[in-house]
């Protein structure tokens, strides 16, 4: 739901009516003691995931970046 303050400056208003509670909706129910590992992922292992998928992204951003710049130095030396 947005303040007055954000009604004044932001671009997007709300439409419809909130009908809900936000905190009735929202419930954080510890994992069941019996259920096995491989099919239970917190929110915790996602963030984790994400962070290591970044991770290797970064890593092949920058490999590619040094491979464009060998062949630039290649192509620079031939001419």
């Amino acid at each position: 739901m947005l303040d007055e303050q954000a009604k004044k400056i932001s671009v997007s208003q709300q439409i419809r009516k909130q009908y809900y509670n936000d905190t009735a909706f929202f419930y954080d129910v510890p994992r069941p003691e019996d259920l096995p590992n491989q099919t239970y992922i917190s929110e915790e292992d996602e963030v984790k995931h994400d962070h290591i998928k970044e991770q290797k992204r970064r890593k092949i951003r920058e490999a590619l970046k040094s491979i464009e710049a060998e062949k630039s130095k290649v192509t620079a030396k031939a001419k």
